[in-house]
């Protein structure tokens, strides 16, 4: 309980006996610490703060007690069966570095405050009994996620969480997730394949989600409604769309919750909806999110829209006229285009020069064209093997209605 300042006073006032003869006669002279003697007492004071599970300081510092955290207990508890191994423990756990970066958002470079053991036990108790069991294992996150994202709620930040590299087990996940996606060239109209970071479908997504999800009900931050509601909208993007874009809705929902939430939080301090509290905001602005219509006709709708309609629209083959083509569609897809007759002229006429054979020589149905055959079917033969072609013109017509009549090729 001895400040570092008060405790640097005394070492410094602190006199010890300066025995030189123990059989000398009178009282011992007084003389000031040596070097070794001052090392001794630092020693002394650091394992003393260790025992106790506060942090150590040096010589010349000074740490308010009221300003000091509380620390994760590097010892067992006093009177425990190694309680008398104090002085060959290993240093504390505070010591132990783990950045924000590793775990929560790579853009954080801070390093993350361990949680102590009693404040976790306190929080998944806390689960229980407001949710009936503790979560399972798959959505469970571990101590080191639950202090990175308690740190960024007590500064004041968007409890972002970069799916890239949070998701289910802790520190099981060391290889950061990756999904294929596309970005529009501009000058081309094309769409080119990309790595992105970030989880490869929305069931890798969700696995992700449910961790995050667990953490902030731990961290009694948000309303499990507000949440479900949450995914249940990125879950609708993605039937509406499809799998081909969920890189479009992956890049939607990560700025969602890292750049719009905050925007959120801004407009419901000045208008107030959905239980909007300063002590509390997210909830609502999840909520709000979930609503924000425009935010996503932009950032998703559109895009996804545009996408698709360019991935199914067959592109044209086009040839500039300097290339001496004028442009041309591409004939379709799955049907051979019509080929004509490219034999030799059988065709005949009678005296009224009206034809009765085609170039095939195959007989033309005289009651065809006088609207006297069974079927009016162009193109065709009737029951008489007869061609149903038109006598004047050898048109996909009758006779009676040829439109250039007199025309004989």
């Amino acid at each position: 309980m001895i400040t570092r300042p008060v405790w640097d006073r005394a070492v410094e006032n602190l006199q010890v006996p300066d025995v030189v003869d123990p059989a000398a006669p009178g009282p011992p002279n007084l003389r000031a610490l040596l070097p070794v003697e001052i090392a001794r007492t630092e020693s002394f004071r650091r394992v003393c703060l260790m025992r106790v599970g506060r942090p150590t300081d040096e010589q010349g510092g000074g740490v308010p007690l009221s300003n000091i955290a509380p620390a994760i207990l590097p010892f067992p508890a006093a009177g425990g069966p190694h309680a008398g191994n104090a002085g060959n423990a290993p240093q504390a756990a505070t010591t132990r570095k783990l950045k924000l970066s590793a775990i929560l958002d790579p853009t954080l470079d801070a390093e993350i405050v361990p949680l102590p053991p009693d404040e976790i036990a306190r929080m998944y108790e806390d689960y229980r009994t407001k949710f009936g069991d503790h979560p399972g294992s798959d959505s469970d996150p571990s101590s080191d996620q639950l202090a990175a994202l308690k740190q960024v709620l007590a500064s004041g930040a968007v409890p972002f969480a970069c799916f890239t590299t949070w998701g289910p087990h802790g520190q099981r996940l060391l290889r950061k997730q990756t999904f294929t996606g596309y970005q529009l060239n501009v000058a081309s109209g094309e769409w080119s394949k990309k790595e992105q970071p970030g989880p490869s479908s929305f069931h890798a997504w969700y696995r992700c989600w449910r961790v995050y999800r667990t953490a902030l009900l731990l961290l009694d931050s948000c309303d499990p409604e507000r949440l479900d509601s949450y995914a249940e909208t990125i879950r609708g993007f993605v039937t509406q769309f499809g799998d081909e874009c969920w890189f479009l809705v992956a890049r939607a929902d990560a700025q969602m919750r890292s750049e719009q939430l905050e925007r959120l939080r801004r407009q419901l301090r000045t208008s107030p909806a959905h239980g909007f509290t300063e002590a509390a905001p997210w909830s609502a602005c999840f909520a709000a999110a979930c609503k924000d219509h425009e935010y996503w006709s932009k950032e998703l709708s559109t895009p996804a829209t545009l996408f698709l309609a360019r991935n199914k629209r067959e592109p044209l083959q086009v040839k500039t006229e300097a290339e001496g083509d004028s442009p041309k569609k591409r004939p379709r897809q799955g049907r051979a285009p019509r080929r004509g007759y490219t034999g030799d002229d059988k065709s005949e006429k009678d005296a009224e020069g009206n034809y009765i054979r085609n170039r095939r020589g195959t007989d033309i149905c005289k009651n065809y064209n006088l609207g006297r055959c069974g079927t009016a079917a162009a193109q065709g033969k009737c029951k008489a093997k007869r061609a149903h072609q038109c006598s004047r013109c050898m048109g996909p017509h009758q006779a009676l209605s040829c439109p250039g009549k007199g025309k004989t090729d």
